[in-house]
This record gives C-alpha cells, sequence and structure tokens, in this order.
C-alpha cells in the first residue's frame, strides 16, 4: 500500500465551547485545537489548559499550532519511502514521538525565557497544557496523549485519566518539574492505539470535557424539546462535515442557557446547559472515493 489517501477521502470537523462553570466566573475558555492535512497525511488535536494557569488558553492555541505542525513535518519526514512492512516490524515508539517532543520543549523553553526574568512563572502561567491527538499516515494510524482527555477509534472508547488530585502530566513540567509526578517518561507521548489506516473508519479526539458531553445523550438540548444524542452522531451524520459551522452551533445550543416565560403562570425558568467544562472536539470520518474522483 502506498498511499491510503488515494482510496479514501478524510473528512474532518472541530467545535470548542466554554464550560457554564467557566463562563459563570468569567473566565475564558481554556482549550483550543488544531487540523491540518497535507500529501496524504493528516494531524487532529486538542489542548486542555490548567484551570489554575493566569492565560493557559494562550498556551493552548500556541501548543496545538505548534505541536501540530512539528508532527506533521516529522511524519512527512519519518514516512515518506517506507514500505508498510518495514513500519510494522519497527521498535514501539516510533522516534518520531520523542522527536516532535524534545523540539516541543525546547520552543516552548525559547519563547518563555523571552517572556520575562522568570522561567517557571512564564511556564506555569501559560504553558501547563495537556494534548489528545490523532496521526493520519498512509500506512498507520495513531492516537496519543499527554495528559487526559478521550479519544473514541471506529466507534470505541478510550477514556484517558482523570489523574490523582486532578494533576495530569502537563508537558510544561519537563521545563518546571512537577512533585505530582516522576517517571522518566512522565511527560512523553502516550500512544492508546494505533491501526492501519485502512481499517480506520472514524475518530473523535476531545478535552476531558467530552465525558460530560457523553454523558448528557438523554437529556434535553436548553429551550427545545430534542434530546443532546450520542456522541457517535458527530462522525456518523453528514451535517456535520459539510457545513464546518454545524458542530460548533450543536456545542452552543447544548451548554446554552435558555430562559423559559411561563406568561400565564408569571413565571420565569432557566434550563442551564450540560457542559460544566469547556469541550472541546475533532471528529473525523473516512470515506471511500469514487472511481473516477
Amino acid at each position: 500500500m502506498s498511499n491510503a489517501f488515494r482510496s479514501y477521502d478524510l473528512e474532518v470537523s472541530g467545535g470548542s465551547v466554554i464550560g457554564k462553570d467557566h463562563r459563570r466566573d468569567g473566565r475564558n475558555n481554556q482549550d483550543a485545537y488544531f487540523f491540518k492535512q497535507g500529501s496524504g497525511y493528516a494531524v487532529a488535536l486538542v489542548a486542555d489548559g490548567c484551570g489554575s494557569s493566569r492565560y493557559s488558553e494562550v498556551g493552548s492555541h500556541i501548543a496545538v499550532e505548534l505541536v501540530g505542525s512539528l508532527l506533521l513535518e516529522q511524519a512527512l519526514r519519518f514516512f515518506c519511502g517506507r514500505k508498510e512492512e518495514e513500519v510494522a516490524t519497527m521498535p514501539r515508539p516510533l522516534p518520531i514521538w520523542e522527536r516532535v517532543r524534545l523540539d516541543a520543549v525546547s520552543n516552548i523553553r525559547v519563547l518563555s525565557n523571552q517572556m520575562g526574568p522568570s522561567l517557571s512563572k512564564s511556564v506555569n502561567d501559560y504553558f501547563l497544557f495537556t494534548l489528545v491527538g490523532a496521526l493520519i499516515t498512509p500506512i498507520e494510524s495513531y492516537f496519543f496523549s499527554i495528559g487526559d482527555g478521550v479519544i473514541f477509534v471506529n466507534g470505541e472508547m478510550i477514556q484517558i485519566g482523570p489523574f490523582e488530585n486532578n494533576a495530569p502530566p502537563y508537558l510544561g513540567y519537563e521545563i518546571v518539574g512537577s512533585d505530582a509526578h516522576s517517571g522518566a517518561d512522565a511527560f512523553h507521548f502516550k500512544v492508546h492505539r494505533s491501526l492501519p489506516t485502512e481499517n480506520l473508519d472514524s475518530f473523535l479526539v476531545g478535552t476531558d470535557g467530552v465525558m460530560s458531553l457523553v454523558a448528557a445523550e438523554a437529556e434535553f438540548i436548553p429551550g427545545k424539546e430534542e434530546f443532546v444524542g450520542p456522541i457517535s452522531q458527530f462522525w456518523n451524520e453528514a451535517r456535520f462535515f459539510t457545513n464546518p459551522q454545524t458542530l460548533q452551533r450543536a456545542l452552543n445550543l447544548i451548554n446554552r442557557e435558555a430562559v423559559l416565560i411561563d406568561w400565564e403562570r408569571q413565571k420565569v425558568d432557566k434550563e442551564k446547559g450540560h457542559l460544566p467544562d469547556d469541550t472541546t472536539l475533532v471528529v473525523g470520518r473516512l470515506a471511500p472515493r469514487r472511481e473516477g474522483e
């Protein structure tokens, strides 16, 4: 198999909504997401900034762009010209994961040093974030994380975390250290699932807030007599891919606060959203191409 994307089209959509608790407290959405593809390769990433950091949403946005671009670059370089049989027999984890991690840490260290006299303050204020992602190559697909979150591969859920004391292993701790984590690989990429790309039908990568979305399946959307619905709708229903804003609108509706006025009883009711934490996801599916395309 020289290039799986000659036989399949990859459809992708993503969205992010602020958690109702963050909205109540006047805080920003600390999540971010990223997707990019080229030459038969694709990367999808979500990041969740530390809730106790002052500006972790800044680091989340930088992280997905930085790590996503590094990973795509390394994947193109590593897999180009290699045959499926060669990749299948290589020791795991593949060397690209450590190359990307070291490059990302180096870039974050340089940027943090330029942001003020205290390296640890810059990292703790801006660069504590989790990462959950997917790397799609012509040969194999990989689903990975540093920290907590959730992954779905062909409908199967992989929940990552929660970690003890709600303290996930942020990549930034590689620079400033952490008393909550020990071990040489505490801040390394963990590959939770890999499979031949020809066997991949659908995937979802999400921050830990997605678990509340999963749990809300049988709840009504605030202000509507319509169920939130199963998480599988996001990769099964074409509407989420044909219009890239559909998924974002769905998240907004699920987490809005609806005001219901009963004029007859002169009563005002409020229906609150279902997502306490910031909730961010990227969803994709591989569709067979039609002949002649």
